[in-house]
């Protein structure tokens, strides 16, 4: 874990990071920097290369391009985000019961409204603005504080805007066979994430050989980062799960067993799996799961 603190002396700035090993607490690194950078994005970007450039000096080149993207994000919209996540915080911790029997004003709730619609005035395109909306209107629903007929279309609209939305729909029309429509919901979710590049390489793809090409693809680039980092085996058992592949499959499902994979524990609602359930290999890899 990363922690650190900022202090301030006139214009000069001075960051403490300290990296901390959870399991035991102990200090891996600390490290004071002085930051030259103007502006809190340009001081975060150039805070996290050094420490970076410091953790693991060698970085891969797409790890580079990585660290050095900056998202255009106006920063009085990530102010403006910030400020109605902690009002809608101090509200929504309570349970809506409590809140309803003992009669707790929406006035935090409103309060964060005005700052999530001031965020995307700053930025119409920033999307942690339109989580903030959806949360907004599901919570006062939740709370009591709206009628639900009034508030979930309002919910619906502003999170159909964040990327998960997406993502979710990319896997459902996959799950239906319906392959075309999950590489365009993949498409538009990347191009929400400013991911671009990513995007592209799919469309190329699927315009070269359809949806083989693109799990191909993808059953790749997974291999690559594996290679240079930490990537769950989960996720590379999926995409041989997807391609039809089990004997690569059941190799990267016992590596995620025995790298206790948290996810593991939807492996009977995991749909990339459910052809391979009725199989002995199969079961016996529940029986050792505890299922």
């Amino acid at each position: 874990m990363l922690e650190g603190s900022l202090t301030s002396d006139g214009q000069r700035l001075r960051v403490l990071a300290q990296l901390v090993r959870c399991a035991d607490q102990t200090q891996i690194r600390s490290h004071a920097y002085e930051p030259v950078s103007a502006g809190a994005l340009n001081i975060q970007q150039e805070v996290g290369a050094a420490l970076a450039a410091e953790v693991t000096p060698r970085l891969a080149q797409h790890q580079l391009t990585a660290l050095a993207r900056r998202l255009p994000v106006a920063p009085a919209a990530r102010d403006a985000y910030l400020r109605g996540r902690y009002y809608w915080y101090r509200r929504v911790h309570f349970d809506p019961c409590f809140a309803a029997t003992h009669a707790l004003s929406g006035e935090d709730f409103l309060r964060s409204r005005g700052y999530f619609d001031s965020a995307l005035e700053h930025d119409p395109t920033y999307a942690l603005g339109y989580v903030g909306l959806s949360n907004f209107h599901g919570s006062t629903v939740v709370h009591g504080f709206y009628p639900p007929q009034a508030a979930r279309p309002l919910a619906r609209a502003a999170a159909e805007r964040s990327p998960l939305i997406y993502q979710i729909l990319a896997t459902a029309f996959e799950v239906k066979g319906l392959v075309k429509e999950s590489v365009e919901a993949t498409v538009e979710a990347l191009v929400c994430c400013d991911e671009l590049a990513r995007a592209q390489a799919i469309r190329e793809r699927w315009e070269a050989g359809e949806y083989d090409a693109v799990l191909e693809w993808l059953r790749a680039d997974l291999l690559a980062r594996h290679r240079d980092g930490y990537t769950s085996p989960l996720l590379l058992a999926e995409i041989y799960a997807r391609l039809g592949r089990a004997d690569e499959m059941f190799h990267w499902l016992d590596l995620a067993l025995a790298d206790r994979s948290s996810r593991l524990c939807e492996l009977r609602t995991n749909p990339w799996f459910q052809r391979w359930r009725s199989t002995g290999r199969f079961r016996s890899l529940e029986k050792r799961l505890g299922f």
